[in-house]
């Protein structure tokens, strides 16, 4: 017994602009912090210089990690996602 699929085509996805202005935030506070640092100089003390090299070694891995995310996971889930909708559906006999 065949049956004919009724249900109205997926909507087409929409690119979710957070990812963007997340990685733009994140983006320019990296590079901020870190041209500070690189034009300002790290102070002599050792226990300050310990301290500024540990911040911008964790703001590396979190830049880092959160491209990585957005860029990543993200757009391949979404094309993922996109190609499943655009398959046909599978008819049982």
């Amino acid at each position: 017994m065949a049956t004919e699929d009724t249900t109205p085509p997926a909507p087409k996805l929409r690119q979710p602009w957070m990812p963007f202005i997340l990685a733009l935030i994140l983006t320019v506070g990296f590079f901020s912090a870190l041209g500070y640092t690189l034009v300002k100089g790290i102070p002599a003390e050792s226990t300050s210089k310990d301290i500024v090299m540990m911040l911008v070694g964790q703001l590396t891995t979190v830049w880092a990690g959160s491209m990585g995310f957005f860029f990543y996971t993200t757009a391949s889930s979404a094309r993922k996602t996109e190609m499943i909708a655009q398959s046909q559906p599978v008819k049982i006999d």
